[in-house]
């Protein structure tokens, strides 16, 4: 693994380097609200946090970064110094039993059992920005040692390009076309690291840009579960062409075999084997409608609820000269597209 991947993975690993991090002691019971500070290690030189830009390979700790940590139930520790650094502390209250188990990032549903099986679910959505992944999905699992923490890392990352020959690329979701799953619930062994899949299972992964569109040619992780991809793997790219959505793919049949905190290197796609339109002109004359609505991944999901003049559900849009600018649909996905009116609906039920 060279420094670059070393670099980016550390944006999203979930753990800091030891070294230079002072070690302290604390009381082998806390059966009171007690504030105790903590520090995290993982092996080798993976770190987590943001990218301070002037190098390839440092990489700091980002305020707000928080922790799941077990003493009986989960407890949320915050980063409580080392911002801008690669070697942090986090604060927190430890209100029953001892420190035994953590998780980056903290997840308030995350549950753990006796013998230190964290059950916890990897996001099938995530949210990317350009040489880099969604913090959410990047969860490592450890054990607490005095003041110590020993992460390991949990999921493993498919690092994905969006094609220079794409425009207006909206989001980029990548299916096991062997139906193994990639995301959803799964347990993981906060002493070992591996995982068994439970509950919901997704052979899927959408990554989507933090605004706007991706940029061409713009590397993006997708988190996903360890594990032997049997079938391949298919990419599908959603894009916004002239006045159509479409969606573009391209599948692969070659077995991908991802270790945990390894990254697999899925390429650029320069030509695609198929493109399907994503929109329906449901009557002769009639307008096209989206496959979708705003946010959602399937024809059957609801997704959003919108209020005029929220561009998200809670995301206002500022006032500008043009009413078009307060449509959820043209602000989200630009021009054609826009908010179904009145007429638009009785001309449906009519058709």
């Amino acid at each position: 693994m060279n420094k670059t991947i070393y670099s980016i993975l550390a944006v999203a690993a979930g753990a800091i380097l030891a070294g230079g991090c002072a070690k302290e002691e604390f009381s082998a019971e806390n059966t009171a609200a007690e504030e105790i500070i903590l520090s995290a290690t993982l092996p080798g030189d993976l770190t987590k946090a943001a990218v301070d830009g002037t190098d390839g390979t440092k990489i700091n700790w980002s305020a707000g970064d928080a922790i799941s940590v077990w003493g009986g139930e989960n407890n949320k520790f915050i980063l409580y110094s080392g911002e801008g650094t690669t070697c942090a502390s986090f604060s927190g209250d430890i209100r029953t039993s001892t420190a035994q188990y953590a998780m980056y990032p903290y997840k308030a549903d995350a549950t753990i059992d006796g013998s230190g099986i964290i059950t916890t679910n990897v996001p099938s959505i995530q949210t990317v920005t350009a040489g880099s992944f969604d913090p959410a999905a990047a969860i490592v699992v450890g054990t607490v040692s005095g003041k110590e923490i020993s992460f390991h890392h949990a999921v493993a990352y498919l690092k994905v390009t969006a094609p220079s020959n794409v425009d207006g690329l909206l989001q980029i979701t990548v299916e096991s076309s062997g139906g193994v799953q990639l995301t959803g619930d799964a347990k993981f062994n906060a002493v070992t690291g591996a995982f068994t899949t439970t509950g919901t299972a997704c052979n899927s992964v959408v990554i989507k840009p933090a605004s706007g569109t991706f940029v061409a040619g713009g590397v993006y992780y997708a988190a996903v579960l360890p594990g032997t991809y049997t079938g391949g793997l298919t990419i599908r790219y959603l894009c916004n062409e002239a006045t159509k959505r479409v969606e573009k793919y391209k599948s692969n049949s070659a077995v991908l075999t991802l270790a945990p905190g390894a990254a697999k290197k899925l390429g650029a796609a320069t030509s695609f084997d198929g493109t399907e339109d994503k929109i329906v002109q449901l009557w002769a004359g009639g307008p096209f409608w989206a496959d979708t609505n705003i946010g959602a991944d399937t024809p059957k999901d609801y997704s959003y609820n919108f209020a005029w003049g929220y561009a998200e559900a809670n995301t206002f849009i500022s006032y500008r000269t043009s009413d078009t600018y307060h449509d959820a649909a043209a602000e989200n996905w630009g021009d054609p597209w826009r908010v179904p009116t009145n007429e638009d609906f009785k001309n449906l039920i009519n058709n």
